[in-house]
């Protein structure tokens, strides 16, 4: 699964097989790249608060949520089955 890199303010590990991102880029930014670099994707969802929610073949997803004014930024959630794809070994 691709991690968005671009204008990143924190990673925030969540488990073994969960990330959070955080980035100064936009939603729609963040999307756009998740369309292009999100090879086994099968699906994307909009819910009504703005967020955007990418499915995988291997069951993974991508969840891209729009800040506010308390938490300003483009948070990326990211979760996978750690015990087939391995855990997440940054901090």
């Amino acid at each position: 699964m691709p991690f968005y890199t671009a204008d990143v303010t924190n990673v925030d590990k969540q488990s073994g097989g969960s990330v959070v991102i955080t980035t100064k880029d936009s939603v729609d930014t963040v999307c756009a790249w998740y369309r292009k670099n999100l090879g086994d994707q099968n699906g994307e969802t909009t819910t009504k608060d703005g967020a955007h929610i990418f499915y995988t073949h291997s069951g993974a997803t991508v969840d891209v949520e729009p800040g506010n004014r308390f938490a300003p930024g483009t948070n990326i959630g990211l979760v996978w089955d750690a015990k087939k794809f391995g855990p997440y070994i940054g901090k």
